[in-house]
């Protein structure tokens, strides 16, 4: 799910705090069959992250290291130019 809006909902900080999420925390949100929304920490997959490309606009990617979590490694522009 991609949007440009976004709604602030307030979450109890204790709770925050319970599921590890921290202010620098990336998020993913869904819905699940029964209409509840689920927001939890995003764990970066090799295996079924797309990446496009685009380090500048991805929540994983370290700019000051020049690394990418999602692969672990330093950005290697061969891989991500064949992911394009």
């Amino acid at each position: 799910m991609q949007s440009e809006q976004f709604l602030m909902l307030p979450v109890p900080l204790e709770a925050a705090e319970a599921a590890g999420i921290t202010p620098m925390s990336v998020l993913q949100c869904q819905i699940d069959e029964d209409g509840r929304l689920i927001i939890e920490i995003a764990h970066p997959d090799p295996e079924s992250f797309d990446c496009n490309g685009d380090c500048d606009s991805c929540p994983f990617y370290q700019a000051e290291t020049d690394r990418c979590e999602v692969f672990d490694d330093f950005i290697d522009t061969e891989r991500v130019s064949e992911n394009e």
